[in-house]
């Protein structure tokens, strides 16, 4: 393959439609692994009061110790719903005979914004955690939160008009649906 074939396949939609749906379906992982260990998620608001003497006192002798284990692995869990992402792009690639690379693409550059710490989660976290907040109960906010972005994130991956987009095909509206 020649540098010119291989630039010809890169697709900008499929880059830029699959990085919304992966980056949606990375960020709910993290919520949906921390329903496994609600009392040390609720363990939390204690921690967050004291000072970091305490706080270090607290995590190598206290039974906190759990918490640090915690944080680890629910934050490791983002790599398996990026993987998850890849593969359900490779997989959509393959179906609509789109080239691979632009979904390797998509994987390689999540996890460098996210090794940077420039993926935007800190900014739009607000906007994605807020419809979680009309529950009293932390497991129905994880829930709640969890699921839409994974709802949405398959929504991006496979809604029809996105999938032409990238094909490159005209948005079709239909004129009898605004009769």
């Amino acid at each position: 393959m020649t540098l010119h074939t291989f630039i010809s396949k890169l697709n900008w939609r499929q880059v830029l439609i699959h990085f919304i749906g992966a980056w949606l379906i990375a960020h709910s992982f993290p919520l949906l692994a921390k329903l496994y260990d609600m009392k040390s998620y609720e363990s939390l608001g204690i921690i967050a009061g004291t000072d970091v003497a305490k706080k270090k006192e607290l995590f190598e002798n206290g039974p906190y110790i759990n918490i640090f284990y915690y944080f680890y692995y629910t934050e490791a869990t983002w790599i398996i719903g990026l993987l998850v992402s890849f593969i359900i792009s490779l997989v959509i690639a393959k179906r609509h005979k789109w080239f691979w690379v632009n979904s390797l693409i998509v994987f390689i550059l999540l996890f460098v914004l996210k090794r940077w710490n420039i993926s935007g989660w800190s900014f739009l976290k607000y906007i994605f955690l807020a419809p979680g907040e009309i529950f009293r109960s932390n497991m129905l906010l994880l829930l709640t939160n969890g699921l839409i972005l994974l709802g949405l994130g398959f929504f991006v991956f496979y809604y029809k008009r996105f999938n032409d987009f990238i094909d490159g095909r005209k948005i079709a509206i239909d004129a009898n649906a605004h009769r």
